[in-house]
C-alpha cells in the first residue's frame, strides 16, 4: 500500500509556497523522482495528466518501473537478510549478564484500564475493544503516520489559507481560474480521493484476514465450539475491519469540510461521498469477510480479495470505457473515480467547470463531464451506490447463512424464553431424525415396551 499511494501522494502534498515549503521541494524532490517511477500509482497519474502519450514510452516506462520495482525489491530483501540474524538475537537468541550488584526499583502497579461492559454481543464487543498491537507501536506504521501526516497538514495549510483568504473578500460561489480556491479544490480532488482509497483498501484487507487470523492464532476451534451464530461472527468481524481503519475516514471527513468552509467544494459534494464510501465500504468488509471464510491463510485471502478489487474496478472501468467511451455511465464501476468525480466545486454543479489545467482533475475529463452530463453524473452515482449496495447485501447474505454449512457445524436455533439454551440442528439430524420416526410409526405395537398407566 505504501509503494502504491506513497510516491504520488507525497508529491501532491508537499507545500508550494515559503522559504520552507520551496526548500522542502528541492531536498524531497530529487528523491521523489526516483521512488515515484516504480509505483504504479505514478504511472496512473502521468497517464491521466496525458504525460504520455506514444505505444513506446508507456512501454518503456512499465519497463523502467518493473526494474526500479526488481532493484528496490532486491535491496530491501538484503537488508531483511543482514538484519535477521542480530534481531534474532535481540529477541530470543540473546544471553543477557544479570547483574546482582543492582537490585531493580519496584514498579508502582498501573490501574487496569476501564472497558465497555460486554453486553448481550461479545463477539461485537471482542472485535472493537479488546486491545490489539496499535500502528504507533510498529516502526514501519509510526514513521508512516508521521510522515505522510506531517506532509497532510501541512499541504493542506499551504492550500487551505490562501482559499479562506480569497473566500472572506470575494464569499461563496463560483471562482475564476488560476484562483486559491480553485486550487485547493483540485488539492483535495486529488487527496481525498487519494485517502478514501487508503480506507477502503485497508477495510478489505482486515476484512479478509478477520477469519483466517482465527485459524493463525489457534482460535478458530474455540470460536466455532461457542454457541454463537455465524451471523454474529459475520457482523461482528465486517464491523471490526470498519473500526480498525476509522482514522482515515476521520481525516477524510475533515478535508471534505475544510473544502465546503472554505468554498473551495459544493456543500452536496461531502453527501455525496458519504453516501457512496458508505456503500463501498461495506462492499469491501463484505468481500473480505467473504473470501476469509472459503481461505486457508490471510495471504491466499488477501491476495484474492485484492485481486477481485482490481478486477472489479480497473476491468469494468476498461471494458465500459471501450463502449461508452467518456459517458458518465461508464464510472459506475471504479468506486475511486466516482468518489474522486463526487467531489466537485460549486462552478462543476452549475455546469461552469475551470479552464483546463494541468492537473489530474481537468485532465481526467471530470470537470467536463459535469459541464455536459451533470444530471447524468448524478444518476450514476446513484447506480454505483445502488450497484455496490446491492452486491455488499449478497456477498452478507452468502457468508452469513453460507458458515455453518460450510463448516459442517450445526445450525443454532433460535433462543426464546421456553428454549432459553440454544439446540443446534443440522440438514443430516434433520433427516436422520425424520427416518427414526418414520421407522417408529411403522413398528407394530407390540414391539414397544408395555407401559403400566393407561393412555
Amino acid at each position: 500500500l505504501t509503494w502504491l499511494i506513497l510516491p504520488g501522494a507525497a508529491e501532491a502534498m508537499l507545500p508550494r509556497r515559503g522559504t520552507m515549503g520551496l526548500r522542502l521541494q528541492e531536498w524531497i524532490g530529487p528523491v521523489n523522482d526516483w521512488i515515484a517511477p516504480s509505483s504504479p500509482f505514478s504511472l496512473m497519474l502521468d497517464l491521466m495528466r496525458g504525460a504520455i502519450q506514444q505505444p513506446e514510452v508507456l512501454i518503456a516506462r512499465v519497463l523502467w518501473m518493473a526494474g526500479l520495482q526488481l532493484v528496490y525489491g532486491s535491496a530491501l530483501t538484503a537488508i531483511a537478510v543482514f538484519a535477521l540474524r542480530s534481531s534474532y538475537r535481540a529477541r530470543l537468541g540473546g544471553r543477557k549478564r544479570v547483574s546482582t550488584a543492582v537490585v531493580p526499583k519496584p514498579q508502582r502497579a498501573r490501574k487496569p484500564p476501564k472497558r465497555i461492559p460486554c453486553g448481550d454481543d461479545p463477539m461485537l464487543w471482542k472485535e472493537l475493544f479488546v486491545p490489539r498491537t496499535p500502528l504507533f507501536y510498529r516502526p514501519l506504521g509510526l514513521s508512516m503516520v508521521l510522515v505522510l501526516g506531517g506532509l497532510l497538514v501541512w499541504g493542506t495549510l499551504d492550500f487551505a489559507l490562501p482559499a479562506f483568504s480569497e473566500l472572506w473578500s470575494h464569499g461563496y460561489g463560483e471562482v475564476q481560474a488560476g484562483s486559491a480556491r480553485g486550487a485547493f479544490h483540485e488539492f483535495l480532488r486529488i487527496i481525498a480521493t487519494g485517502v478514501s482509497l487508503v480506507f477502503l483498501l485497508g477495510v478489505a484487507s482486515d476484512a479478509a484476514a478477520a477469519l483466517t487470523s482465527e485459524h493463525e492464532r489457534d482460535t478458530w476451534i474455540s470460536l466455532i465450539a461457542t454457541p454463537l451464530t455465524g451471523t454474529e461472527i459475520v457482523r461482528a468481524k465486517m464491523l471490526g475491519a470498519v473500526w480498525g481503519t476509522r482514522h482515515s475516514a476521520v481525516v477524510l471527513a475533515f478535508l471534505l469540510l475544510a473544502g465546503v468552509a472554505a468554498g473551495a467544494l459544493h456543500p452536496l459534494s461531502p453527501l455525496l461521498v458519504v453516501f457512496e464510501l458508505a456503500a463501498y465500504t461495506w462492499f469491501a468488509a463484505a468481500l473480505g469477510t467473504w473470501v476469509s471464510l472459503r481461505s486457508r491463510d490471510t495471504m491466499r485471502a488477501l491476495s484474492r480479495t485484492m485481486a477481485g478489487l482490481l478486477v472489479l474496478n480497473a476491468g469494468l472501468l476498461l471494458l465500459a470505457l471501450a463502449v461508452l467511451s467518456t459517458r458518465p455511465a461508464a464510472l459506475v464501476g471504479s468506486a475511486p473515480l466516482v468518489i474522486a468525480a463526487s467531489i466537485a466545486s460549486y462552478g462543476e454543479f452549475a455546469g461552469h467547470p475551470l479552464p483546463s489545467n494541468p492537473t489530474l482533475a481537468t485532465a481526467s475529463g471530470l470537470a467536463q463531464i459535469w459541464n455536459h452530463a451533470a444530471l447524468e453524473m448524478l444518476l450514476m452515482c446513484l447506480t454505483s451506490v445502488l450497484a455496490y449496495a446491492l452486491g455488499a447485501w449478497a456477498l452478507t447474505r452468502s457468508a452469513c447463512r453460507g458458515f455453518d454449512a460450510l463448516l459442517d457445524r450445526p445450525v443454532v436455533s433460535e433462543r426464546s424464553e421456553a428454549n432459553p439454551s440454544p439446540i443446534r440442528n443440522t440438514p443430516r439430524l434433520r433427516a436422520s431424525h425424520a427416518h427414526e420416526e418414520l421407522a417408529l410409526s411403522h413398528r407394530p405395537l407390540e414391539s414397544f415396551p408395555s407401559s403400566p398407566t393407561k393412555s
